[in-house]
């Protein structure tokens, strides 16, 4: 038998949502583990907990994969980059020995969603500020809209001047 002591007269607590709107939040993260990469046994990444601290959203986790122990060099790379980011946003400088040292320390993560198609959206991380310098994430579109050319004389140059 498992005691819960659990009371379905309290006020529920905030849900818990599949992904996070797109947007910047204030996060800790709270837990990692070192995963083998199935597709190449000889790399391996941090599965990193980033938890929401606060707003409509807190309590729902947001994961991001550091590739850091990686044969491909593009790809330590970017971890590098990652971590530094991650460092920096938390306030620590430095070297660093364990990701622990970046545990509960709070920081604004900015989140994006993943529609790969084939797959059920999911959050990205896109980065890590400073909470007091903290720049609203803005996502970009790949949607292009054609925009009608202006009409150019042959004669003229690009900057309107006579052709030479």
């Amino acid at each position: 038998m498992t005691i819960v002591m659990f009371d379905t007269t309290q006020e529920p607590t905030k849900s818990c949502v599949r992904y996070v709107p797109i947007g910047d939040y204030t996060a800790a993260l709270v837990s990692d583990k070192v995963v083998v990469s199935q597709s190449n046994p000889e790399n391996q990444y941090s599965n990193m907990r980033w938890k929401i601290l606060d707003g409509e959203y807190e309590g729902n986790v947001v994961f991001f994969m550091l590739h850091y122990w990686n044969k491909n060099p593009v790809t330590k790379a970017f971890a590098d980059k990652y971590l530094r980011e991650m460092c920096e946003a938390t306030g620590l400088s430095g070297l660093i020995s364990t990701t622990e040292e970046l545990y509960n320390k709070p920081c604004i993560i900015h989140v994006g969603i993943d529609e790969s198609p084939g797959f059920k959206p999911k959050n990205v991380i896109n980065g890590w500020s400073k909470i007091e310098s903290a720049i609203s994430y803005q996502p970009t579109t790949t949607t292009k809209t054609a925009s009608p050319s202006p009409a150019v004389d042959p004669l003229q140059n690009m900057w309107g001047k006579p052709a030479q």
